[in-house]
């Protein structure tokens, strides 16, 4: 039997349970939407720990990669956090903030560059990586290929936009 996990809805924030080998099809049981769109969710600082944090009884939430990324001033580089759903949802739930119109969000979690990769398990954080995606290096996703998550294929790593 498929190891059964849980996530909360995007559109509702219902806790939903559902089995591993299923959960593109997963549906809320309140709102009836589906629970993985294979799109990064833009939260604030206090939807994070509702997202990552385990509910009790078991099972735990699946694992939280969220990306810190704003627009800087006079910085042409864009990332498209779009990307990493599509490939690792729903392995992992893929949400964003921009640390520079949240401080203690910024201070809380140590950001101290853009983009910033932190992947959460159980509310902790277990790996972070910086730097923008090229067409030859993706830090964000080398760190959840080392964490254990299905890599990208070749040439579908996310791209930077000018």
């Amino acid at each position: 039997m498929a190891e059964l996990k849980a996530a909360l809805c995007p559109h509702c924030g219902t806790h939903n349970n559902f089995y591993a080998d299923r959960a593109l099809a997963a549906v809320c049981g309140r709102c009836e939407r589906k629970v993985f769109e294979r799109r990064a969710l833009a939260v604030l600082p206090d939807d994070i720990l509702r997202h990552s944090t385990p509910d009790e009884p078991p099972p735990g939430k699946i694992p939280v990669l969220l990306i810190c990324f704003g627009r800087v001033p006079g910085s042409m580089v864009s990332i498209d956090v779009h990307r990493y759903a599509q490939r690792f949802e729903p392995q992992v739930r893929v949400l964003t903030i921009d640390p520079l119109e949240h401080d203690a969000f910024a201070t809380r979690y140590a950001v101290r560059a853009i983009p910033t990769g932190i992947l959460l398990r159980g509310g902790r954080e277990v790996d972070r990586t910086t730097g923008a995606p090229s067409e030859r290096r993706d830090p964000i996703a080398r760190m959840l290929q080392r964490q254990g998550f299905s890599p990208p294929l070749f040439g579908d790593a996310p791209t930077t936009q000018a």
